[in-house]
């Protein structure tokens, strides 16, 4: 084996596991003795509170197919494994992807994939395996996607933004078994920048949010049939967004993020999906990306706003009428952030992804303090931040998007520290991941956005 380094290594572990396999095959009895081997060996290995490693996963590495043989699947030990994925292309070449989507759109109980993409964006049809075999274009050129039941049949819908500035966004319903009807225009043309849907007005209708080039928000209300009038549009220029009953009304609020050195804004719901003028809060800033949670124990709703341009990101603390004050600073260059109790304390934590700087985790105190961040391996161009249970061991595991550079998984050990990390694609372009399981094996698997590659499936 190549590589050496004195010790038993994770390739070493793969090699001598595809050598049992093969054991396995012929029926030799030595089976038993020759795992618990392997099992000592990786404990020995890999059960290590000191310096971080990652292991790199190459193509060559990967002999099986499919994703339910490409797991390592041992007994567990006291000791942590890395999860080994195979990847399956989605779309062509010339797929530009710009946004997906997961969602079970045909009603078989498989989450199916929907891609947005800059020339033909397309449903796939997984067979329930984890095979997209069905291709079913819904659209031309889609720079933003969302689904959710938009008339109340109990089927998936999509709402589609637009990628050129001479279309308008649209609405398409679904037939009930993944078919989806022409678009229904959401108001006037215009390139989509982002898209939010939620049930702003309380009528129990999902209502959709749309953020145009212009960077105005139009609030569009449902009319409960799937139609959505001429839409309304909800404060200024905004670079991003989040919704959330801020005020403990029972609606949904909206919060801004800043735009070009302008301050974010809280629009509270009057229950009837009318926001008035808002009211400001951080002074001026980019705010590349929020979050909103419950930080300090409360019961209310505080905002993790995530702030670019060398400016610092901060926790607005919520006094329980929506009104937020300044509490935590943490670091700035912010591109994605991901909130959820990473060491098991019942409070949550923060994953900052952030661009040409390492990304960073931040353990809170329960009071809405936040500790000294701890880097996540490298300065990559991180763009996305997902967090899930990808090893199956009980806690949260931070996936990281890096854009022209390979992804990463950091495992958590269960308290908060990721210092085992596994890459699991080659370099990206403008790479983006969401979770969840489309092969029914109960195990997250990954769908990655790729702009200039066909998107993955791992």
């Amino acid at each position: 084996m190549s590589h050496r380094t004195g010790s038993f290594t994770a390739l070493d572990m793969w090699s001598l596991f595809i050598h049992l396999r093969r054991l396995a095959v012929l029926g030799l009895t030595i089976l038993p003795t020759l795992l618990a081997l392997v099992l000592l060996l990786c404990s020995a290995a890999w059960v290590d509170a000191g310096a971080a490693r990652q292991v790199d996963l190459p193509q060559a590495q990967m002999a099986f197919t499919g994703l339910d043989q490409a797991r390592l699947a041992f007994p567990a030990v006291n000791a942590i494994y890395t999860p080994t994925f195979v990847p399956l292309y989605v779309g062509g070449s010339n797929d530009k992807t710009r946004s997906v989507a997961v969602g079970d759109v045909n009603g078989d109980g498989a989450l199916d994939f929907i891609q947005a993409a800059g020339s033909q964006s397309m449903v796939y049809l997984n067979d329930g395996r984890g095979a997209f075999v069905a291709r079913m274009p819904f659209s031309g050129a889609v720079a933003r996607i969302a689904i959710g039941d938009l008339n109340g049949d109990g089927a998936l819908d999509i709402v589609a933004g637009s990628d050129v500035t001479w279309e308008t966004s649209k609405v398409l319903l679904n037939d009930g078994h993944g078919g989806f009807k022409p678009g229904v225009p959401l108001g006037t043309s215009g390139k989509a920048i982002g898209l939010v849907v939620g049930d702003m007005d309380g009528e129990g209708a999902l209502d959709i949010i749309l953020v145009k080039d212009t960077r105005e928000s139009v609030l569009f209300l449902n009319d409960k049939q799937g139609g959505f009038g001429t839409g309304v549009v909800v404060g200024g220029a905004t670079s991003s967004r989040a919704v959330g009953d801020l005020n403990g009304d029972g609606v949904l609020d909206i919060v801004q993020g800043a735009d070009n050195n302008q301050s974010s804004f809280v629009y509270l719901n009057d229950g009837h999906g009318s926001f008035g003028t808002g009211t400001a809060f951080g002074g001026p800033t980019w705010t590349t990306s929020l979050a909103v949670g419950d930080m300090n124990g409360d019961n209310a709703l505080d905002i993790i706003q995530g702030n670019s341009e060398g400016r610092m990101s901060v926790v607005y603390l919520n006094d329980g009428q929506g009104r937020f004050s300044p509490g935590a600073l943490f670091g700035g260059r912010t591109q994605s952030i991901a909130v959820g109790d990473v060491n098991g304390d019942g409070t949550l934590d923060i994953i900052q992804g952030n661009y040409s700087e390492a990304s960073v985790v931040y353990l809170n105190d329960g009071q809405g303090e936040l500790g000294a961040g701890v880097p996540l391996g490298n300065a990559y161009q991180t763009t996305s931040i997902a967090i899930g249970d990808m090893n199956g061991d009980g806690t949260l595991d931070i996936v990281q998007g890096n854009e022209m550079q390979p992804c990463v998984i950091y495992l958590n050990d269960g308290n908060g520290g990721f210092g085992l990390s596994v890459r699991f694609s080659p370099s990206g372009s403008g790479t983006r991941n969401v979770v969840g399981d489309v092969d029914g094996d109960g195990l997250l698997d990954i769908i990655q956005n790729n702009a200039s590659q066909p998107s993955l499936v791992f």
